[in-house]
């Protein structure tokens, strides 16, 4: 299987049955592989993952653990609480649960951001909030590049 590369930024409207289009151009040919994980991030974020990155990073992981270790299952249960398994429609749309668009506070416009190995979904003026605070990290970089070159 291909490894998906997410990149760029989209603006995209919920249906009224709370479905998203995921881009086409991150889809794949194959209808059964777009296939993805949604999972609550903490600052309102949702965090979109295909399912095979989802079963490489966590369900390899969680084989490791016995049956008896009471706190990674505990650990389980709390990421598996903060997730849904979304299959795309046959139009290349996902259904997002209240709960998930209730934590990111979205109501229905969505912003979805390439990530490279997955999706950052959240509302506009979080995407805003999230751009300026990297903007100012940016220029305080630049600054400390400056003031660097300077001393030699």
């Amino acid at each position: 299987m291909e490894t998906r590369i997410f990149t760029e930024v989209f603006e995209k409207t919920l249906d009224s049955q709370l479905r998203l289009a995921i881009p086409s151009q991150w889809r794949t040919e194959e209808e059964a592989q777009d296939h993805f994980i949604v999972m609550m991030m903490p600052d309102s974020l949702l965090r979109i993952l295909p399912v095979s990155l989802f079963q490489e990073q966590v369900m390899n992981t969680a084989g490791t653990f016995s049956l008896a270790d009471m706190k990674a299952f505990e650990g389980f249960c709390a990421l598996g609480s903060r997730m849904r398994d979304c299959p795309c429609d046959r139009q290349g749309r996902i259904q997002l649960s209240s709960t998930l668009l209730e934590h990111a506070g979205i109501k229905e416009k969505i912003v979805l951001v390439g990530a490279v190995s997955s999706i950052l979904a959240t509302t506009p003026e979080n995407w805003k909030r999230i751009q300026g605070e990297q903007e100012e990290r940016d220029l305080d970089m630049l600054d400390r590049i400056h003031k660097g070159n300077r001393r030699s």
